[in-house]
């Protein structure tokens, strides 16, 4: 196999292996990455929301996220839906592909890698507002004795949805490296691993 071929591999495995050990990062020790504290201060937001009965900026800061989910929501299946027509309706490389000879090999598997970057990143933002509309009736919800108020419940909720939200916005930040791979491998991997730089400074710096 090439090195044209190996290096997206490679680079798919170094981000699959960073978010894993974001992830347990982000489960043992909560703390250390700001994935971990932005769900402990959203757990207190919860709880002081429901303590003190302020549904109304409950419901207000949901209707934000909830906004800012559905345009990113719809931004992505556009994208999407307009890459595939790019692959359907082009019989050919695009005509600036004569400046990067390298980039005309598998440039219509390149812009199906697009295309399924963004529908995945459409199905975590509708996640997201599936999670915060529920949330918005967890918070409000009044409680019974069979189904009690439950701060726990809610706050889970809410992190649930900002959790998709972030996967979105990942697939959103990946599809600067696919678009670089369209003009060749070398700057995939010289966006690939600018983009990982910017990961860590995020995760851990912030």
């Amino acid at each position: 196999m090439s090195f044209d071929a190996q290096a997206p591999l490679y680079l798919c495995g170094l981000f699959l292996a960073y978010h894993v050990v974001l992830a347990y990062l982000t489960s043992s020790k909560p703390l250390a990455t700001q994935q971990g504290r932005s769900n402990h201060m959203r757990y207190d937001w919860v709880q002081g929301v429901m303590a003190n009965h302020n549904d109304i900026l409950a419901i207000q800061t949901l209707r934000n996220w909830t906004m800012a989910a559905t345009f990113l929501a719809s931004t992505a299946i556009l994208i999407a839906f307009g890459t595939l027509n790019l692959v359907i309706t082009t019989e050919t490389a695009p005509v600036h592909m004569h400046l990067f000879p390298s980039a005309n090999q598998f440039w219509v598997l390149k812009l199906f890698i697009l295309s399924g970057n963004f529908i995945l990143a459409f199905f975590h933002f509708a996640l997201a507002i599936r999670y915060y509309n529920h949330a918005g009736f967890l918070i409000n919800v009044p409680g019974t004795e069979v189904l009690p108020r439950s701060i726990d419940r809610s706050a889970c909720t809410v992190n649930k949805g900002a959790r998709h939200y972030t996967y979105g916005m990942r697939h959103y930040y990946l599809s600067v490296p696919i678009v670089c791979w369209l003009f060749g491998t070398e700057f995939l991997l010289v966006s690939g691993v600018i983009l990982l730089l910017m990961l860590i400074i995020m995760d851990y710096r912030h």
